[in-house]
């Protein structure tokens, strides 16, 4: 993919990561925590808005003020009966989609659900 993700969270600790490894980037407040695919957590001092700028484009979406997730990485999603689509991802974490994004993601979990061969 990209050049490497370099994170300092902590003072003299610097972590090249490879975007590759990350699943999913949740927001809280001036921190980001980002989870990798080893199952290691990191909490950055970084905020998901610069974040959000920094990923790669059309590797990972930005679905709400709170998480940019992998679309790959959705294992099942679901439209509530109050209008709220919410998806499920791989690493168990249920997200719900934001009103604004809610159109483009459905159209997308919906041609990738007829591509399925299921």
């Amino acid at each position: 993919m990209n050049a490497p993700l370099h994170l300092c969270p902590r003072l003299q600790r610097l972590h090249d990561i490879s975007w590759e490894d990350v699943l999913l980037m949740e927001g809280q407040g001036n921190y980001t925590l980002i989870h990798l695919r080893d199952g290691q957590k990191i909490l950055t001092s970084k905020t998901l808005k610069l974040f959000d700028g920094l990923v790669p484009s059309g590797s990972f979406w930005r679905i709400n003020k709170t998480y940019i997730i992998r679309p790959e990485q959705i294992t099942h999603w679901h439209d509530s009966a109050q209008k709220h689509l919410c998806v499920t991802l791989a690493s168990g974490h249920t997200c719900e989609v934001s009103r604004r994004r809610r159109p483009s993601i459905k159209r997308y979990l919906k041609s990738a659900q007829a591509k399925s061969p299921n």
